[in-house]
């Protein structure tokens, strides 16, 4: 997770089976969620300040159309796209969505919208309203970036890189009590989470490329090969002799003329990174 001042925690989970997905620094201090495309997300959150705190989240560089104040007691705290319906708050699930996007024409190092998407949290002072909540229907506003969305379908190059989308997973509605309205005050930190497919982060210079062996292994098989007559060994055995003869015969049929045949077999498998 990405943990900044020993107070606020950020990480992306998977929305099935809660697992969070691995994470890589890169030389330049940015971290990297390693994720795997078309697999539904939560935000997983947690503030270890004695105080209550408001968090406010964007992804792709668009705010989600809401803020959730977070207490330590509450130990983690799921997130996503949040929905208030009959007095019940339920979240659902974001998305990887896969592209297929360019490398940067500017430079290598400016990679940063091309092969990456990113969460960002920003932690403000929590301040009490002295009004209570309504029970009105409500859902967060938050839709993709077409942009994106368009940029990356229009690339003619086939590398791939991760946008969010909504997902389809949503948690369980959890009856809310009435209580006090708030309102976000001085800004106190915030933290961005970038993350990307395996390929995209190699491309990206985040990962390194496997070995080249990975790319392709070659096991070929050695030659089968029936011979003539004029190529037999006399130190061949005579089962081999008898079979090779058997072969001619059936090649031939019976038309006299001597075939000699080779025939080579090769098995390649072949680990696809584009």
């Amino acid at each position: 997770m990405v943990r900044q001042g020993l107070l606020f925690e950020i990480e992306l989970i998977n929305a099935e089976t809660k697992i969070p997905f691995k994470e890589h620094t890169h030389t330049d201090g940015r971290t990297y969620a390693e994720v795997e495309p078309d697999t539904d997300y939560f935000l997983h959150v947690r503030n270890h300040k004695d105080n209550k705190v408001v968090f406010k989240f964007s992804v792709d560089g668009k705010d989600l159309g809401y803020v959730q104040s977070i207490d330590k007691s509450d130990g983690w705290v799921e997130s996503g796209l949040w929905k208030r319906q009959d007095g019940s708050d339920s979240y659902n699930a974001l998305r990887f969505n896969k592209l297929y996007n360019r490398r940067n024409q500017v430079g290598d190092d400016e990679y940063e919208g091309h092969w990456t998407g990113s969460v960002e949290l920003k932690v403000h002072k929590y301040v009490e309203l002295n009004e209570y909540s309504s029970r009105e229907d409500v859902q967060s506003s938050w839709t993709p970036n077409a942009e994106d969305v368009l940029d990356g379908l229009n690339m003619s190059s086939n590398k791939k890189a991760c946008n969010t989308v909504q997902g389809n997973i949503q948690t369980a509605g959890k009856k809310v009590p009435s209580y006090k309205l708030f309102v976000y005050g001085d800004h106190l930190q915030t933290i961005k989470l970038y993350y990307c497919s395996t390929v995209g982060l190699i491309a990206a210079k985040v990962l390194k490329p496997p070995p080249r062996e990975s790319f392709a292994c070659a096991r070929p098989r050695p030659a089968e090969r029936s011979d003539s007559d004029d190529d037999d060994n006399d130190d061949d055995d005579n089962d081999v002799k008898e079979e090779r003869s058997a072969q001619r015969r059936r090649l031939d049929n019976g038309s006299g003329v001597k075939v000699k045949t080779i025939v080579r077999t090769q098995t390649v498998e072949y680990l696809d990174l584009t």
